[in-house]
């Protein structure tokens, strides 16, 4: 990456060591397994490897994607289950999620400082920092996310370009993502979608696209078969999960857990305490602001064709709007939306930016921003810290 100056190259480079630092510390305080990990540690610690690709392979009615079991049960096994063993795939997801998210930021933002502002939005989240040392698939599926997203910049350039060795390798390799991610259904079919709005322009592009479908197909068929083979049966983490979908009792109910979700959208992922939700309350506005503008207006832009962050973050959110009415994917998900949380980092500093035509407001928001981006950063800390030293 490069900078105008070292000034804001060390600012970036420091919170990269600060984000890497603390998600370490968080990983290496040992903190004990709590309920939905010790749910899931049995699957894996009592079941071979062949079980894992049987349909009875999870129990105590949890939900969790085979690949990541499977390999999380491949590293772990030689330490005995130990808590580090379990929670890496999760560290390791996180640590490489966030530099390819760098990766994405630095494209969408060429300022430096708007960049940096969006950097340390995720390298002080709290809850990017936790789930980077739990037994549970978030931070993979943040992973996942981020790679196809990666895939769809990639994607473009083949729009007048002949397939080559890495598309065709790319297209092969892709839809085995969805192993590890079930929110890697929210995106995997877009690449699919992308190729059939290339051909008008380059027919070679057929040969790729039907190698993904082709793999595609024989990925989700084993996924049915071992994993979500009971996906329109009542399941029962399903009451569990309903005050989180979109009421279609009423009007005035859906507008409620609607505006909920956006709230939570919005404001949860910063820290873990409700006087920090309450301080990111500011930045409702700016979110759905910069979904709107830059959001679906970017997905019209570019002609409802999806290779960029604006055109991407408007699919997702329509995504998990109908999924949520339909009771299929909870719209306030909180943890098991993580996967978006870069996306809101992403529109809320577009909010921001958008407040340089009225000076006073970009310096107080910018001000105010980065004041509580600091505080979230020492919440953070003093949070892995007090695992350490009880008080």
């Amino acid at each position: 990456m490069t900078f105008q100056n070292n000034r804001n190259k060390i600012i970036y480079l420091s919170l990269v060591i600060f984000f890497v630092f603390v998600s370490l510390l968080h990983y290496f305080s040992q903190r004990p397994l709590w309920t939905d990990e010790n749910a899931l540690l049995p699957s894996i610690s009592t079941k071979n490897f062949y079980n894992a690709f049987t349909a009875d392979f999870l129990v105590h009615y949890q939900i969790c994607p085979r690949g990541f079991l499977i390999l999380t049960k491949f590293l772990a096994q030689p330490f005995d289950y130990h808590v580090l063993g379990l929670r890496f795939v999760s560290l390791f997801s996180m640590l490489l999620g966030f530099l390819i998210w760098m990766k994405h930021y630095r494209r969408a933002f060429t300022e430096d400082w708007v960049f940096i502002l969006a950097a340390m939005s995720f390298a002080v989240s709290f809850r990017m920092m936790y789930y980077a040392a739990e037994f549970k698939p978030y931070a993979t599926e943040l992973l996942v996310v981020a790679v196809f997203f990666l895939f769809l910049n990639y994607q473009k350039q083949y729009e007048d370009k002949p397939p080559d060795v890495k598309l065709y390798a790319s297209v092969v390799l892709l839809p085995f993502l969805l192993l590890f991610s079930y929110a890697g259904f929210l995106v995997f079919w877009i690449v699919g979608y992308n190729f059939l709005g290339m051909i008008g322009k380059n027919r070679k592009i057929v040969v790729p696209l039907i190698i993904y479908s082709l793999v595609s197909l024989a990925v989700l068929a084993l996924i049915y078969a071992v994993d979500m083979h009971g996906l329109f049966e009542k399941h029962p983490q399903d009451d569990y999960w309903m005050p989180y979908f979109l009421c279609r009792d009423s009007l005035g109910c859906f507008m409620e857990t609607f505006f909920e979700g956006v709230q939570r959208f919005a404001t949860w992922w910063f820290a873990d305490k409700k006087i920090f939700k309450v301080m990111a309350s500011p930045f409702i506005g700016l979110f759905l602001y910069a979904l709107v503008r830059y959001g679906f207006g970017g997905l019209i832009k570019a002609r409802f064709k999806i290779f960029d962050i604006n055109a991407l973050t408007a699919v997702l959110f329509s995504e998990l709007f109908l999924l949520g009415i339909l009771k299929k994917y909870p719209f306030m998900g909180e943890r098991i939306t993580l996967f978006f949380a870069p996306f809101v980092f992403y529109l809320v500093v577009k909010g921001i930016c958008d407040l340089r035509r009225f000076k006073p407001a970009l310096y107080l928001f910018g001000a105010y921003y980065v004041g509580f981006l600091i505080a979230c950063g020492i919440n953070s800390f003093l949070h892995c810290l007090g695992l350490y030293f009880p008080l």
